[in-house]
């Protein structure tokens, strides 16, 4: 349910095996293994991108502090951004 908070974070670009399905109130989601659920709005299918647009997912990671090293939400340097937005 939306209205709880969040019990976990994930990166852009993290893996997850999904065991089912589920809706509630017209939102969808993914049932993990353990219990959790993810939006699916908020997933992809492996090898699927959401744009071919690089400025578009650069911009996803405005905002996003520098971590040196960084290669994703979390925390991203420059190098990083470029490889995560080709």
């Amino acid at each position: 349910d939306l209205r709880f908070p969040a019990c976990a974070a994930l990166s852009m670009g993290s893996r997850v095996a999904v065991v089912g399905e589920a809706e509630t109130r017209g939102t969808r989601y993914f049932l993990v293994a353990d219990g959790r659920a993810i939006v699916a709005g908020h997933c992809l299918p492996i090898g699927t991108y959401a744009s071919n647009d690089y400025v578009a997912i650069a911009t996803r990671f405005l905002e996003t502090p520098y971590l040196w090293g960084g290669r994703s939400g979390f925390g991203i340097d420059c190098s990083g951004l470029v490889q995560l937005s080709l």
